[in-house]
């Protein structure tokens, strides 16, 4: 929420079914309008409906990463269009933050990016024993120091 005015661009409102406590019409019908929608879509994901909209989004293949959705709102009982929004037309706010989690999932760069991911992973457990090692080392050194100080004052 905090990228739409970062980039001065505004999140549009999910639109409402004209009948949201209507019976769902099952995911075959839906599957064609969005491949009617958005065709040749390398993924699509269509979820179960809340309050009669499905909140669906394709990728296409030609997209510029794995994380460019174009949505589209569509009613659950009659597949029925109520806005689409294809990823090029989105706003400024809505492909920034998914280009991000492109670049956080190593979708967008190439090789080259992942190589980087794949260090700074690696780097986590590298931090914690180094970590843990200079606490050991600490303590074991304050450990003597006390057992010197008490032995030399016998």
């Amino acid at each position: 929420a905090a990228l739409y005015p970062l980039t001065l661009s505004t999140k549009a409102p999910v639109p409402a079914a004209a009948q949201p406590a209507a019976p769902f019409g099952g995911f075959a019908a839906l599957t064609a309008q969005m491949a009617q929608l958005y065709p040749a879509a390398h993924e699509t994901y269509i979820p179960l409906p809340k309050s009669g909209v499905v909140a669906a989004y394709s990728i296409a293949a030609d997209a510029p990463h794995g994380s460019a959705r174009s949505y589209a709102w569509l009613e659950g009982a009659t597949s029925r269009v109520l806005r689409a929004q294809p990823f090029a037309e989105a706003p400024r706010g809505f492909r920034l933050y998914y280009g991000m989690m492109a670049l956080h999932m190593g979708s967008l760069g190439g090789w080259p990016w992942q190589l980087i991911l794949l260090f700074a992973m690696l780097a986590v457990p590298l931090l914690a024993w180094t970590g843990l090692a200079s606490y050991w080392k600490r303590r074991s050194a304050r450990s003597a120091r006390l057992s010197a100080a008490t032995g030399s004052a016998t």
